[in-house]
């Protein structure tokens, strides 16, 4: 891992590595709230395969754990790799690739999800079957608190007609929906990239760099399926709080997207990084499902500031996937 500055000044790096594994590389990385980074991949582990072999350091690049998962972890014996990596609106990871079950390793490859907490531990991991050799190459967080995957797949029986798909899960690892582009060819090489995107609008675009012999390409998806449209979700979201800020950093307004399992009273405000609060953005009741506020922070000079959302009561027993009682808080810089 190597560290610049905003102008490309040459900062630090570090190397990670283990004598127990083989062949080790990262394919994702994300930044940790509150400081340092978690890097996701594989390497060659015992009698198991490839293994997800994940990493966590500090701000300064130093190691602070190291850990590995597989298919084995819920009883089965496949070869396992971790290609993209999102960092939830609960704190927590999610991890998505391929695994191959060991009696086949040359086919039938199908999708990995692992969720994991900052510590490691994990929180839940699963397959998902579609038959059509999937390799999960990209993922996002939707803002109904589920999934969208991207990758290839094969379109027909015999393994020809490599295609891009996307599928939608919901906010544990449970299929939606699955969509296949028979239309769009896909290399397979080593240096294909998806990127999936998941919009406020509940869109979906999908970005292909291949490198290779075709070209790359830009897809874009309608609405969800599902039919979701303003002010109503087919899977409200297991848990409340502030799912996502754009832009970040802003000049003049932004833009806070809150989430809630049912209804609830909020307060949001805004406070500057001395912890003094500048405003109180909203405080009333609001419907279960996700809702955008603006703030506009025009009057203020640049700087970091904390957005805190607190739920303060709700209207129905609270249990461990909806509101109440719960305060979370993301930064915004503004930018003058």
């Amino acid at each position: 891992m190597l560290k610049v500055s905003a102008d490309g000044e040459y900062e630090w790096q570090e190397y990670y590595g283990n004598n127990q594994f083989s062949d080790q590389e990262c394919f994702a990385m994300v930044s940790v709230s509150g400081g340092g980074y978690i890097m996701a991949g594989y390497a060659l582990y015992g009698n198991y395969g490839n293994e997800i072999f994940v990493v966590r350091t500090d701000e300064d690049g130093e190691e602070l754990w190291r850990n590995h998962y597989g298919t084995h972890l819920i009883g089965i014996d496949a070869s396992d790799v971790g290609f993209a990596m999102v960092g939830t609106d609960d704190g927590n990871f999610v991890i998505t690739g391929n695994t191959r079950p060991s009696e086949n390793r040359g086919r039938n490859s199908n999708i990995i999800m692992l969720k994991i907490d900052s510590d490691g531990e994990v929180i839940w991991l699963n397959t998902i079957v579609n038959e059509r050799n999937e390799y999960g190459r990209s993922i996002a967080e939707t803002i109904d608190g589920g999934y969208i995957i991207s990758g290839t797949c094969f379109s027909r029986e015999d393994d020809t007609g490599l295609n891009p798909f996307i599928l939608k899960t919901d906010h544990r690892d449970n299929q939606i929906w699955f969509d296949v582009q028979i239309e769009v060819p896909v290399n397979g090489g080593e240096y294909e990239h998806f990127n999936v995107l998941a919009h406020e609008d509940r869109t979906f675009s999908l970005v292909c760099n291949q490198g290779e012999e075709l070209p790359g390409f830009l897809l874009k998806y309608g609405s969800d399926p599902q039919g979701v449209f303003e002010g109503e979700s087919p899977l409200l979201p297991n848990y409340s709080g502030i799912s996502s800020v754009y832009p970040n950093p802003f000049n003049g307004t932004v833009t806070l997207v809150i989430s809630l399992g049912q209804p609830a009273v909020v307060e949001m405000d805004i406070f500057n990084s001395l912890g003094r609060r500048q405003t109180e953005l909203v405080s009333g009741r609001y419907p279960a499902g996700s809702h955008s506020l603006v703030w506009d922070g025009g009057g203020l000079p640049s700087g970091d500031y904390i957005a805190r959302m607190t739920v303060v009561n709700q209207s129905t027993v609270v249990n461990q996937s909806t509101a109440g009682g719960r305060v979370t808080s993301r930064k915004v810089t503004m930018i003058k």
